[in-house]
């Protein structure tokens, strides 16, 4: 969880404890009244006395490592269909020069069998 300014945890603990709105501690703070009332919202969801549907820290910092995660998971996911793309053209290359059924197959083992892919015919 962020650390929050001891400015900010002071300013904040003076409304609750003052009576006062948010705008008459903020001016008498001599700060904006929408940078107080931020706090002072941030302040209540962190303690759970938040409006229904509205993140804490926590919760924003966690929303914001699972979105970069996902992000990254995405351009992996990419990365990899491009790659198996490129093979896939590679293999149909090789395979169209040529090396199959009774051809030189490049899968033969050490053995005198040929490879499961040109005994089925999909090579």
């Amino acid at each position: 969880m962020p650390s929050v300014p001891v400015a900010h945890r002071d300013a904040i603990a003076l409304v609750d404890s003052s009576g006062k709105t948010v705008t008459a501690v903020a001016r008498e703070l001599g700060i904006s009244s929408e940078s107080l009332r931020g706090w002072y919202r941030r302040a209540k969801a962190d303690r759970g006395e938040g409006t229904p549907g509205e993140l804490s820290s926590a919760e924003r910092e966690e929303l914001k490592r699972l979105r970069r995660e996902n992000r990254e998971q995405q351009q992996t996911i990419e990365i990899l269909k491009e790659a198996t793309a490129f093979f896939v053209k590679e293999n149909d290359r090789f395979f169209a020069q040529g090396r199959t059924r009774g051809g030189s197959c490049p899968r033969r083992s050490r053995s005198a069998s040929p490879c499961v892919l040109c005994v089925s015919g999909r090579a």
